[in-house]
């Protein structure tokens, strides 16, 4: 009977051990926007600026990829109505919105590209912070 014990204990410790491995996996869901932006066409890939923004936060991974397919369909709206008569083509994906941007001759210019992720809290796209 006394040989049982170390076993049972084991058996304990790696069911413990995988309730909270499963609590811990469930998190936070941060949608994210990326802005790109060029002065140059997009094939001549001279600087670009990239920017990122925080939009939402949610509980589930599935609400936050709702937020971004609403998201992306509010930015098409209103990149449609405030710049129209400034951009050419406008490209849409799940996720993305790219525009190309008329120089002011006519020729072509820059681009914006705006990308949209769901990513878990504990991930920043932005990189490591400095200190």
């Amino acid at each position: 009977m006394i040989r049982r014990w170390p076993c049972i204990a084991v058996a304990v410790v790696c069911c413990l051990l995988a309730v909270v491995t499963f609590a811990s996996a469930e998190c936070a869901w941060v949608l994210w926007e990326q802005t790109e932006t060029a002065k140059a066409p997009m094939d001549i890939r001279e600087e670009t600026e990239t920017k990122w923004k925080v939009l939402a936060a949610l509980e589930k991974r599935g609400e936050c990829q709702t937020a971004e397919a609403k998201w992306q369909q509010i930015k098409l709206a209103y990149v449609k109505e405030r710049v129209e008569d400034k951009l050419t083509p406008v490209n849409t994906a799940p996720g993305h919105i790219h525009i190309e941007l008329s120089g002011p001759d006519g020729t072509r210019g820059g681009f914006i590209h705006y990308s949209y992720q769901c990513l878990p809290d504990t991930v920043d796209p932005r990189g490591p912070k400095g200190k």
